[in-house]
């Protein structure tokens, strides 16, 4: 059986289906490490990216800078706080 990558309706977060969607998420993360966002919500990735720095301790606006193009991590990149 072929799997698909995770689509995620980020529309669910605002609701019931929160931690349905929050597993997914983290499910997506853990085993594929990437997931697609529903076009709808694809404007809204710049803030996604900035709640993912800040989660994951790096710089504000790191993932933009690596998701558009720009030069990626570098032996020089710190993490807040260690």
């Amino acid at each position: 059986m072929e799997e698909a990558f995770p689509v995620v309706n980020m529309e669910k977060l605002n609701g019931e289906e929160r931690a349905a969607t929050m597993n997914l998420i983290n499910d997506a993360c853990e085993n594929w490490g990437f997931f697609e966002v529903m076009k709808e919500f694809a404007k809204q990735l710049e803030n996604i990216l900035d709640i993912l720095c800040e989660n994951l301790g790096l710089e504000k606006g790191y993932l933009k800078k690596v998701f558009y193009g720009a030069k990626g991590p570098t032996l020089e990149t710190e993490r807040k706080g260690v």
